[in-house]
């Protein structure tokens, strides 16, 4: 598996590292914004998708990317 990949949506690139190096579940995410790097929780909800943990922390403009990003990570690790 991956432990560490790049995912790009609108010039903005999510840098993922798996917390788990048997399957995809949990990810912190790296990401620039407005000037500074954050990072972000990336959770399996259990539903089949992915979505940000402590979600109070995120932007709402990063929080918008959060299907994509799930459709995405699921792709990436064939999970469908």
């Amino acid at each position: 598996m991956d432990s560490a990949f790049a995912i790009e949506i609108d010039n903005t690139r999510f840098n993922f590292i798996s917390m788990n190096a048997q399957r995809a579940q949990l990810f912190q995410v790296y990401v620039d914004y407005q000037g500074q790097k954050r990072r972000f929780h990336f959770k399996e909800d259990g539903k089949g998708a992915f979505v940000f943990a402590m979600r109070e922390d995120c932007p709402v403009d990063i929080l918008g990317y959060e299907t994509e990003l799930s459709e995405r990570v699921k792709q990436r690790f064939g999970i469908l």
